[in-house]
């Protein structure tokens, strides 16, 4: 198993709507094709909030303001091992997909179980007090 990757994840929240975004990974992206999935990626020589906020623009170029920062967690992969830091962030418009995501939904948490999702997703929403049980 490779050492420990640091990721900092976003859960985007729209207040007006009630909703988080969640996007879809192309179908040539290396890890987890076509599922969905929060912006987010590697730390690197940051902090997690500012990786987390990084992360947002480059993926969504969306800014926003950190509510909450969760407790942060591993999540084992066939493959990999990672250290998750999830960040719930208040977003006030739409996000404008760069090229590792083919669509967006604005989201309630219940929906999750209707798409195929990355592993960690729904410990990304219970980490930041979103999601219980």
């Amino acid at each position: 198993m490779n050492d420990i990757t640091e990721v900092a994840t976003a859960v985007p929240y729209h207040p007006e709507k009630d909703r988080f975004l969640i996007a879809k990974r192309t179908e040539n992206t290396e890890i987890h094709p076509e599922k969905w999935n929060f912006p987010g990626g590697k730390i690197e020589d940051e902090t997690p909030r500012n990786a987390v906020l990084r992360e947002l623009k480059e993926e969504t170029n969306l800014t926003g303001e950190i509510l909450r920062s969760g407790e942060e967690f591993t999540l084992d992969t066939e493959n990999d091992k990672f250290e998750i830091y999830p960040f719930l962030i208040k977003v006030g418009s739409e996000p404008d997909l760069n090229h590792e995501h083919t669509e967006y939904r604005w989201i309630k948490p219940e929906e999750l179980d209707e798409l195929e999702t990355v592993k960690g997703l729904k410990k990304d929403l219970r980490s930041i007090g979103v999601l219980v049980g």
